[in-house]
């Protein structure tokens, strides 16, 4: 019987683990990558010449020639701001379990309608620093509460409004006031109607003629408003961050003199809803926007308020993205994700008072759909990636490292996709080469280096 076509699967998969160059997964190496957490190559330790994979003859001085070993060993090891892409993509999966939205099933996966080929697009920041990349000729669900793919680039182009907002004020001689509102809670509560709760409480406070007296005597010109939510050991704690454009100082005692002010005014309209009557020590918080304290301190404003995506629950409290990364072992962090996006569903992620953006001569507000499929502006296309080649990145979950070759060395990207497709070859046609895939923990030798491919 010809090779690969053994009726016996264990031998099939003994036999797998004896061939040289067999996909292994074992050993020092293996354990340090797995601690580390994150996805693409490394270069593999010194080996036998005669353990090198004979179907990838690609190795030595041919590799080095090609530039492939440049585009594998890409992330350093240690470096855990490179994992964010494999984390954001094993999240996606997880909440396409859990939702089972229509809407979620093929973004970031499936070609777009009547369209053929996907571009890979990147991103530098003026400053060095590191920017981003992007595929675009899919299909894209821009669901910013649910999608981690999509919440990253709908954050990005919101942080970049944000920061028009905040220079526009600086021309014109406002200072920025960062004002969070929150409220008592405990595990009873429901997530949508305390939403609802909450929302009727600030509607009321604002409406008061108090109110705007507040922010007539602060001189503002208006304010942008987010809505953030935790769960911790007292159920929900949804909050308020509201930023107000202000000419009033805002010097220490200014600022304790407007927390006072708002806060008698948010305890009040929280009675009158129904809600627990706010903390006094940390129902209202009012900081100045150049040092708005711990909580500002790590994301800057515009993070803060528009950095969802990455950021991290605190004083015990767990993000939704936490929930999320439990839920695969624990059913109830599965149910409250789940009720989290019923409850968010439609939201928006920034809201603008009215007048703030004809006063600031700010562009018009791009929808989320928009803002997670369009390139940003200053993003140039490094690659197009035939039906083929797609094919390969998805039978491999390679969408993280494709990315992150794009944002580190994206000239190496054609010799990533020849060794792609070269593997993709292999694992379709040969069942020897598939069984030694899985038993293997999905762990490949490509020429000289070792890559891990799925999520």
């Amino acid at each position: 019987m010809g090779r690969g076509t053994a009726a016996d699967p264990a031998a099939r998969g003994r036999a797998a683990r004896r061939r040289p160059g067999a996909l292994v997964g074992n050993g020092e190496y293996t354990a340090a990558v797995a601690e580390s957490g994150t996805y693409a190559a490394r270069t593999a330790p010194e080996r036998p010449t005669a353990a090198r994979n004979p179907r990838n003859p690609t190795s030595g001085a041919v590799a080095a020639r090609n530039g492939s070993d440049a585009a594998l060993d890409v992330v350093a090891q240690g470096d855990p701001e490179h994992s964010w892409q494999r984390v954001r993509y094993r999240r996606q999966r997880v909440a396409r379990k859990i939702l089972g939205w229509r809407s979620l099933q093929g973004c970031q996966h499936c070609h777009a309608h009547n369209t053929k080929t996907v571009a890979v697009w990147r991103s530098q920041p003026a400053d060095g620093g590191r920017g981003g990349a992007w595929f675009t000729g899919l299909q894209t669900c821009g669901l910013v509460w649910v999608c981690p793919v999509c919440a990253e680039r709908i954050s990005r182009g919101r942080r970049r409004e944000l920061q028009e907002a905040a220079d526009a004020a600086g021309r014109l001689g406002y200072r920025m006031v960062f004002v969070t509102l929150t409220v008592r809670h405990n595990r009873g509560m429901r997530l949508r109607p305390f939403l609802a709760d909450l929302a009727k409480a600030r509607g009321r406070m604002t409406g008061w003629r108090a109110y705007r007296k507040i922010r007539s005597d602060w001189g503002s010109a208006g304010q942008i408003r987010a809505l953030e939510v935790t769960h911790g050991e007292n159920g929900w704690h949804p909050h308020l961050h509201e930023l107000f454009f202000v000419r009033h100082s805002t010097t220490e005692a200014d600022l304790a003199e407007l927390q006072a002010r708002i806060y008698t005014l948010w305890a009040d309209a929280c009675r009158r809803v129904g809600l627990p009557e706010p903390d006094p020590e940390h129902g209202v918080l009012v900081q100045g926007g150049e040092a708005a304290g711990d909580y500002i301190s790590k994301w800057g404003i515009d993070d803060e308020m528009a950095g969802s995506a990455k950021k991290q629950g605190r004083q015990g409290g767990r993000t939704p993205w936490q929930l999320l990364d439990g839920a695969t072992e624990n059913p109830r962090d599965a149910a409250l994700f789940r009720e989290y996006a019923e409850a968010f569903r439609g939201r928006r992620q920034l809201h603008y008072s009215r007048g703030l953006r004809e006063a600031f001569s700010l562009a018009p507000e791009q929808a989320d759909l928009e803002l997670a499929t369009d390139p940003p502006p200053e993003a140039v296309q490094v690659a197009s990636i035939d039906p083929a080649t797609w094919l390969a990145v998805q039978q491999h979950r390679a969408q993280p490292a494709v990315l992150e070759i794009a944002e580190r060395c994206p000239g190496e990207l054609e010799a990533f996709f020849r060794r792609l497709r070269r593997e993709s070859f292999y694992k379709g046609n040969n069942l020897e080469y598939l069984y030694s895939l899985q038993e293997a923990g999905k762990w490949a030798y490509l020429g000289d280096c070792k890559i891990y491919f799925g999520g």
